[in-house]
């Protein structure tokens, strides 16, 4: 009960009071970073808020803190829930972890070389380069050197061959494949 006193007279009235109740969480903005390198970072929650109501009524936007959330391990690959707490109510929010493992390789581009004569010239990997894809970095890429190719033997009989490529990097080992014709002396075309 309050009571108002102005000018000799006064007037009484009753005011209930109702507790505010936070009744609902949700994300109003995501965090500018949502991709994370594993092992390297730690969540940034940078721009990121959320929208909170109230009982009887009214909301209100704030800033998400690091002691709201939970769910993030910088070591687990993959599509991580974030789970962001404020007044015993929850919202989420989705983050992915990434690797640079090598993912895989393809010829980025052939040799000069594809033909060749029998029995009279060696493998030529003028101008070949692997594209390598990994998980972070995107594409890297990678000169082709004799030791990462098998399956050329310039005194097998006139033909196609598939000649594999093959690379490793820690441990992830990947490989692609190229066609190469060898040619007898009557068949040599000169290219």
């Amino acid at each position: 009960t309050i009571t108002v006193n102005f000018g000799g007279k006064s007037t009484v009235y009753t005011v209930q009071i109702v507790p505010v109740d936070v009744v609902k969480i949700s994300m109003q903005t995501l965090p500018n970073t949502l991709r994370y390198l594993k092992g390297t970072q730690t969540l940034d929650l940078t721009g990121a808020e959320i929208l909170v109501e109230f009982s009887p009524t009214g909301t209100e936007t704030m800033k998400v803190t690091a002691d709201m959330v939970s769910g993030y391990d910088p070591d687990q690959v993959g599509t991580q829930t974030i789970t962001v707490t404020h007044k015993s109510q929850t919202t989420t929010f989705q983050v992915e972890v990434i690797d640079n493992d090598l993912k895989s390789i393809a010829m980025k581009q052939l040799p000069t070389k594809l033909q060749y004569l029998l029995g009279m010239e060696e493998l030529d990997l003028t101008g070949a380069q692997l594209s390598a894809v990994y998980g972070w970095d995107g594409e890297k890429i990678i000169p082709v050197t004799e030791d990462m190719v098998s399956g050329f033997d310039k005194v097998k009989s006139p033909g196609t061959y598939t000649l594999t490529v093959r690379y490793t990097e820690k441990g992830v080992v990947a490989t692609t494949t190229y066609a190469i014709r060898v040619m007898s002396a009557s068949l040599w075309d000169g290219s």
